[in-house]
């Protein structure tokens, strides 16, 4: 499947995955980050407001 890509285009893909990577770690480090409970929990509630508002119209 790959070879049906143009030149290149792999490769920058994989550039772009370990910068994320990286970015990804140094906030890690950083401590800037949530748990997944917690992402979770406020979606959930997002989705709750969400729907309590579309229900009063």
């Amino acid at each position: 499947m790959s070879q049906d890509l143009p030149q290149g285009t792999q490769e920058d893909y994989q550039a772009f995955l370990a910068e994320k990577v990286r970015l990804g770690r140094e906030d890690i480090a950083a401590g800037r980050m949530v748990s997944h409970e917690q992402v979770v929990a406020e979606g959930e509630a997002r989705r709750a407001a969400l729907l309590k508002r579309l229900g009063k119209r």
